[in-house]
Formats: C-alpha cells, sequence, structure tokens
C-alpha cells in the first residue's frame, strides 16, 4: 500500500492499532508504519513526543527513518512523519504524517488533533513541532 493508498482507506475512520485508548494519534502512525512502510514496529511510548526523543536508543526508528530537525527554511516531504514537542497534546506531543505545503504551513494527515476524534487532514503551522522523520523507503508521489 503507498500513502495515497493509506488516506483514502483510512480519512474519515478511526484507527485504533492497540485496542488501547480510542484513536490516537500514535495508533495512526503505528498503522502506517505496517501498512505503508512494512517495518518492524517502534518501541512502546508514553507519548507521540517519545519517537523523537528516542530516535537514536530505537532501532526500528532509526534504521527505518532519518531524523531532520525542524529549521525555518525546512519543508518536509510527502509521507514524512511530523512530531511536535511537549507543549501539544497535553504534555505527550502529537505526530502526524506530512501531505503538502510549505515553509509556514502545511498539511498532514491527523487523528486526535485537537481532541479525540477520526483521521483527517488538517493544516498546521510549524508551532511546535520538532522536525520530522523521513521515511528511508518510498511511500508513493502524491495522487498515487
Amino acid at each position: 500500500m503507498n500513502f495515497s493508498e493509506f488516506i483514502k482507506a483510512y480519512l474519515g475512520k478511526e484507527v485504533d492499532f492497540d485496542g488501547h485508548y480510542k484513536g490516537q494519534c500514535v495508533d495512526l502512525f503505528r498503522q502506517y508504519c505496517k501498512d505503508v512502510l512494512g517495518i518492524d514496529q517502534p518501541a512502546p511510548v508514553a507519548g507521540a513526543v517519545n519517537f523523537w526523543e528516542n530516535y537514536e536508543t530505537d532501532p526500528a526508528l532509526k534504521n527505518n527513518f532519518t531524523k531532520i530537525e525542524n529549521t525555518p527554511a525546512g519543508v518536509p516531504e510527502y509521507g514524512d512523519v511530523m512530531v511536535w514537542n511537549k507543549n501539544r497534546g497535553g504534555g505527550f506531543g502529537h505526530v502526524a504524517i506530512f501531505i503538502e505545503g510549505g515553509i509556514l504551513m502545511f498539511t498532514s494527515l491527523d487523528q486526535n488533533w485537537p481532541s479525540l476524534s477520526v483521521v483527517t487532514r488538517t493544516v498546521h503551522n510549524y508551532t511546535d513541532v520538532h522536525g520530522w522523520l523521513r521515511p528511508n523507503k518510498k511511500v508513493g508521489i502524491p495522487g498515487d
């Protein structure tokens, strides 16, 4: 499954990958790892921000993604995994998958933003974004 197919499959639905706490942003990321990237699941986390913090010590992250810091001129690529800091998500951070955008705003595939919800296309600015994890595997091109 490529990322475009993933969007079509899950948009407007609840993804509860682990069967706990209903549809969380981490569930959507884990489903993406399984369906699109076909990689081992990253280690359990207390919150989405831990994917950023645990990058160096989690082989599933380190071996399958490149960690890219958010900078004023940086623009993610289609399929990059956006990670927010602890200022978001009640201290747990947030994670979403980049669809399109520029240096000021972007649209991503989200779940549980800003509150418990189904999978949505959401527009964000880069406030509190740590950076993004770029999959080593190509996820397709927009519109595939």
